[in-house]
Order: C-alpha cells, then sequence, then structure tokens
C-alpha cells in the first residue's frame, strides 16, 4: 500500500512538472484536475489506512486480553502440576 502511495505523489509530481510554465488556459485545466484527482486518491488511501488501523487496534487488543489471560491462568497454576 506505501507503494502504491509512493507512486501515486511520484506521479503527480511528474505530471505537474510537466505543465512546467505553459499558463494556456487547457493546460491550466488539465492541472487543476490533475490535482484533484490525486487528492481524491490520497483521500481513499487515508479511509484505508484508517479502516487497517481500526482493525489491527482490534487485533492488538485481543492478542494483549489473550496473553493477560495465559498469564493469569498459569499464575495460578500449582508449582510442579499442570495448569
Amino acid at each position: 500500500m506505501a507503494a502504491g502511495l509512493a507512486a501515486l505523489i511520484d506521479d503527480h509530481r511528474a505530471a505537474v512538472a510537466a505543465f512546467g510554465a505553459d499558463t494556456r488556459d487547457d493546460t491550466l485545466k488539465r492541472a487543476a484536475d490533475k490535482i484533484r484527482t490525486t487528492r481524491l486518491k490520497v483521500e481513499g488511501y487515508a479511509e484505508l489506512l484508517a479502516d487497517q488501523k481500526v482493525r489491527l487496534d482490534r487485533e492488538l487488543e485481543a492478542a494483549r486480553d489473550d496473553l493477560r489471560r495465559t498469564v493469569e491462568r498459569l499464575a495460578v497454576a500449582p508449582a510442579g502440576g499442570r495448569p
């Protein structure tokens, strides 16, 4: 995903550089369209990353809870015996 976002930014920079100092109306319109399109794509990446963060946070919390339960179970197990 990071590679895709980096490629998007690189493509955007290359396109903007290609417009150069051309101030014709159609060039300015294409540049504005490119900026809008890139912004929408970046916002899409941001939403996707936010969703993944929520999922990963839940998984981390579940793993932490599992570990805590295991430690608690081991702590009450009789010495030398099986839990």
